[in-house]
C-alpha cells in the first residue's frame, strides 16, 4: 500500500492486586506484580502482529477482536487474536469514520469519502454474529466528520455526536430517531 503505514501490535501483561477484602494478600500480590512488571520492562517487545493499512484508518476492540476500518474503502479487518482477516464491507467508502462499540455491536459513523453523495449512508451498523454491515436512518443535516466527537450510553442505548458545527446530536438507536439538543 503506497499511502500505507506500518502497525506493530503488543501485547503487554497488566498485573492486577488481591480483593480489597485481605489487605496482607493484596501487599503480597502488588509486592509480586511490581517484581513481575520489573522484570518484564527488561524484555525486549516483541510485536505479535505486524500489519500495513492505509493512511486513514479507524480502530475498536469489540469483545476478543479489533477491528480496522481503513479507507477510503468499504473495506472492515478483523484481528482475532491470530492473524488480520478481510471481514464484510461496508456498504458505502468511508475515511477516517468515528466507530463506537454499543451493546456488542459495531457502529459507523460519519466519514464519507467525497463520492458518497449519491449513497448518502452516515451511519451503519455491524452485527458480528451477522457479519453484515446495515444502514440506519440518516441525521436530519448532514455533520461533517472533520473535528467530530461521540460517545455511547451503554445504559440508554444512545450515541453522543458532537460536531464543529455547533449542534449535539443524540441517536436513539431503540427507535431510530436523531434528535438535536440546543
Amino acid at each position: 500500500m503506497e499511502d500505507g503505514a506500518k502497525f506493530e501490535w503488543y501485547s503487554i501483561p497488566v498485573p492486577y492486586a488481591a480483593s480489597d477484602d485481605d489487605a496482607e494478600a493484596e501487599a503480597e500480590a502488588e509486592a509480586e506484580a511490581e517484581a513481575e512488571a520489573e522484570a518484564e520492562a527488561e524484555k525486549k517487545l516483541s510485536p505479535f502482529s505486524v500489519v500495513e493499512l492505509p493512511k486513514w484508518h479507524s480502530f475498536a476492540a469489540l469483545k476478543s477482536s479489533i477491528y480496522c476500518l481503513s479507507g477510503p474503502t468499504t473495506k472492515t479487518w478483523i484481528f482475532d487474536g491470530c492473524c488480520w482477516k478481510l471481514g464484510p464491507q461496508m456498504n458505502v467508502r468511508r475515511s477516517d469514520p468515528r466507530i463506537i462499540v454499543l451493546s456488542g455491536k459495531l457502529y459507523v459513523l460519519g466519514g464519507l469519502y467525497d463520492d458518497a453523495r449519491d449513497e448518502y449512508i452516515w451511519m451503519e451498523v455491524l452485527n458480528p454474529k451477522r457479519r453484515a454491515w446495515r444502514p440506519l436512518p440518516n441525521p436530519p443535516l448532514r455533520i461533517w466528520s472533520y473535528g467530530m466527537v461521540c460517545a455511547a450510553l451503554e445504559r440508554t442505548k444512545q450515541i453522543i455526536n458532537l460536531s464543529l458545527r455547533p449542534s449535539i446530536y443524540v441517536v436513539g438507536l431503540q427507535l431510530r430517531v436523531f434528535l438535536e439538543l440546543k
